[in-house]
C-alpha cells in the first residue's frame, strides 16, 4: 500500500476526486507542512516548507492510500496544466517550467504525529509567483469559490 497527499481538487468532495476514487482503498484527514496557494486556473498548489509547526506552515489535505502503483500514472497525467487554459492566463510563461513536481513528503495527523511519506505534487514559491497564485492562509482549499468570485473579470 502507498500513500497519496492530496490538498485541492482531487480530495474527497471536490471536483475531481471521481479520478481516483474507485482505487482509493483509505482516505484520511491529513497536514503537511508548507503553504498553499490558489492559482487563477481554479486549483492550488503548494510550496513544501521546513519551518517549525505554525499556522503558516500547516496545508491541510487528505492522506489517500491505494494497492496499485498505477494510480500514479493517472495522477501524473491529471497533474499537468491544461495546455489551452495554460495559455488563456499566462501566455508569456513556458508551460514546461511550471508543471508541478511529484515528490515524496512527510505527513502527519491534525495532532501532528508522523504517519509516514506519501507522494504529493507541488511547485516552488518562484513558479507560484509567476502564475499569479494567491495565498490562502487558511492552508485549506474548498474550490475557493470566494476566491475566484472576486477576481478580475478578465481572469474569472
Amino acid at each position: 500500500m502507498f500513500h497519496v497527499f492530496v490538498y485541492g481538487t482531487l480530495k474527497p468532495g471536490e471536483s475531481n476526486h471521481q479520478i481516483c476514487a474507485s482505487s482509493v482503498l483509505e482516505a484520511r484527514p491529513a497536514i503537511a507542512q508548507g503553504q498553499l496557494y490558489a492559482l487563477p486556473f481554479g486549483y492550488p498548489a503548494m510550496v513544501l516548507s521546513t519551518t517549525t509547526w505554525d499556522r503558516s506552515s500547516i496545508v491541510r489535505g487528505i492522506l489517500l492510500s491505494f494497492a496499485d502503483s498505477g494510480i500514479l500514472d493517472v495522477l501524473d497525467t491529471y497533474e499537468q496544466h491544461d495546455p489551452e487554459i495554460f495559455r488563456c492566463y499566462v501566455p508569456h510563461l513556458v508551460l514546461a517550467q511550471h508543471q508541478y513536481d511529484r515528490m515524496q513528503i512527510k505527513a502527519y495527523d491534525q495532532a501532528q504525529r508522523f504517519l509516514g511519506f506519501a507522494w504529493s505534487y507541488v511547485m516552488s514559491l518562484e513558479q507560484i509567483k509567476r502564475l499569479g497564485g494567491t495565498y490562502l492562509p487558511s492552508g485549506q482549499w474548498q474550490q475557493a469559490e470566494q476566491y475566484y468570485a472576486e477576481l478580475p473579470p478578465t481572469l474569472n
